[in-house]
């Protein structure tokens, strides 16, 4: 386990982890680093969108079954143009960027975060 900022979160989450495994109560992770009902939309969103891609299915036909049915019967001309496509497009960003690294920016708890932010800023 590296020794670094967040050490202290790993090896909480290790010992929680070595505790389930064991058979142990491992209890709920802290308030700090559970996802919020909205990140977790989010990451079932992005999963489903980027599976679909992957499976090989259009996305109109994707955004039509995630997003909204009506795209199904639009013209081409207006499906270019459409905001679903456009939503879509920026899910996948997402999903394509948590895939690759992104996602541990979830691991970390959200009041690091804020701190990390500000930080940024300055």
């Amino acid at each position: 386990m590296p020794f670094d900022e967040h050490f202290h979160w790993r090896r909480k989450n290790a010992l929680r982890l070595y505790r389930h495994i064991s058979g142990e109560l491992s209890g709920s992770p802290p308030r700090e680093e559970r996802l919020t009902r909205f990140q977790l939309h989010r990451a079932a969103l992005m999963l489903r969108v980027w599976d679909g891609v992957e499976s090989g299915e259009p996305r109109r036909l994707i955004a039509s079954i995630l997003i909204n049915e009506k795209v199904r019967t639009l013209r081409a001309l207006d499906w270019k143009n459409a905001p679903e496509r456009r939503r879509l497009s920026r899910i996948l960003a997402a999903a394509r960027e948590r895939i690759e690294g992104g996602y541990l920016r979830w691991l970390v708890p959200r009041a690091r975060h804020q701190l990390h932010d500000v930080d940024r800023k300055t």
